[in-house]
């Protein structure tokens, strides 16, 4: 069994369960479900929330923290070891058949006995391509220190909130993640305490240098924000702070 299939090759026979939403809750109801034998799909968009989180240390058995991707990429995999139909489609339309419930999505119709939601929590908000959560991800770096260096694109990102009523909104989340160009101090910091930034928040008693670590990332991802949005003279208007964060160059070309 692939962990991905193909909407219009595959239409799943009759299950006992199908489960909208392909997040870490989706994946763990639909793994209970399968080890009590029962058939199960999920569909899932891609667009879990999870796949923003750099490192999570609310996830029990992870002590050290884990982040989004590689949990989801763990959950699927189990997920496959026990025959779950992992289906990367977007269900259009849900109905009742009789006793059974009608799935219809892009190439095909599943049917089911039962139907699990597990969509989660969306945002209200648009991005331009390029400019959304994902700059906020740390990835590894060729170069650098300390040895083995991830880091973000950026530190902020800046979204367009709709309201049901009324006008939009601008949306400005800055976020404590490595950047390029960090000050040796931080950067020593780091080589010593590899979970910096996203240590445990369990002990909030800190230490001289994590306090200065912590206080000296925030101050330049600030800076580079306020300099990247042009703050100082577009804070006045909506439109101004969208259109400077979408002309923006990546954080390499700020630096």
């Amino acid at each position: 069994m692939k962990a991905s299939m193909t909407p219009s090759s595959h239409e799943p026979g009759l299950l006992d369960c199908l489960v909208i939403g392909g997040g870490p809750a989706g994946l763990t109801a639909a793994l209970y479900l399968a080890r009590y034998k029962r058939s199960v799909a999920v569909f899932d968009a891609g667009r879990s929330r999870a796949e923003w989180i750099p490192s999570s240390h609310n996830y029990p058995g992870c002590p050290s923290g884990i982040s989004g991707h590689e949990l989801l990429a763990l959950l699927r995999t189990q997920a496959s070891f026990y025959g779950i139909s992992l289906i990367n489609v977007h269900v259009d339309d849900l109905s009742r058949a009789g006793e059974l419930f009608e799935a219809r999505f892009e190439g095909g119709t599943a049917r089911t006995r039962s139907v699990l939601l597990a969509t989660g929590i969306v945002t209200r908000l648009s991005f331009v391509a390029g400019k959304g959560p994902e700059r906020l991800i740390m990835y590894p770096a060729t170069k650098g220190y300390p040895a083995g260096l991830r880091y973000a694109e950026a530190p902020f990102l800046v979204g367009e909130i709709k309201y049901k009523e009324g006008p939009p909104g601008t949306f400005i989340y800055v976020k404590a993640t490595i950047i390029k160009n960090i000050d040796f101090a931080t950067a020593g910091y780091l080589a010593a305490n590899p979970a910096f930034p996203h240590q445990t928040t369990a002990d909030q008693f800190f230490s001289p240098d994590q306090f200065d670590a912590y206080r000296l990332l925030g101050y330049e991802s600030a800076l580079r924000m306020i300099e990247s949005l042009k703050l100082t003279t577009t804070i006045t208007g909506q439109t101004s702070i969208l259109e400077a964060y979408n002309e923006s160059g990546s954080l390499s070309q700020l630096s």
